[in-house]
């Protein structure tokens, strides 16, 4: 009898752990699938990812299905943010690809707004995909009449390390420039004058 018991007991041990593994394989082989997605995510051509001064019950952003899926299945929670600005695949100046993606998660008096950035390396095989940085950049945009907006960002077609957000304020029009920097950290920068592109300042590194 207590044979019996002991390898009922074992049985049953043995199955949980099975169980438990099959979960966690399950979960990264959709995470992994939610992350191809979200690198080669392009979204609505001209579509508004964050405007400011929305009504409370819209306060938080639409749904990106692959970004909340991804992040879901690798974190256990959603991202917290106000607006996705930018999701896609990003390349050092190295040549390692990366994931990048940039969300609006506050703005403060005068105009401040903060920005979160994850970079994540490419997971191999079932492995989970790794998260190089996460950072905080507060960047004050320009002073202009009316409300502001910006447009899901672009990549650069020209530059593998860079990507472009656009934004509006009543009528005037500008964008952010941000860039994946060797060291996987995020650089973002005001551009006031939509026709020129400056390089990033040294001083402009996410902390």
């Amino acid at each position: 009898m207590t044979r019996r018991v002991m390898a009922l007991m074992f049985g049953l041990l043995t199955l949980g752990t099975v169980l438990r593994f099959q979960r966690v394989l399950v979960d990264r082989i959709t995470a992994n699938y939610w992350f191809a997605k979200c690198m080669t995510y392009e979204g609505p051509k001209e579509a508004t990812a964050y405007s400011e001064q929305l009504p409370l019950e819209f306060l938080r952003r639409a749904p990106i299905e692959p970004w909340d899926a991804f992040s879901l299945r690798w974190g256990g929670a959603v991202p917290m943010s106000q607006g996705t600005v930018f999701l896609h695949e990003r390349k050092t100046r190295t040549g390692s690809k990366r994931l990048v993606a940039v969300d609006v998660v506050g703005t403060t008096n005068g105009r401040m707004v903060q920005f979160q950035s994850h970079v994540f390396e490419p997971p191999i095989g079932i492995s989970p995909a790794r998260r190089k940085s996460a950072g905080i950049r507060v960047l004050a945009m320009p002073d202009a009449e009316g409300r502001l907006t910006m447009q899901r960002g672009k990549p650069d077609l020209l530059d593998a390390s860079h990507f472009v957000i656009g934004y509006r304020i009543g009528e005037r029009r500008g964008d952010v420039d941000g860039w994946l920097r060797d060291d996987d950290t995020i650089v973002l920068e005001v551009r006031a004058d939509a026709a020129t592109r400056p390089a990033p300042s040294p001083g402009a590194i996410t902390r």
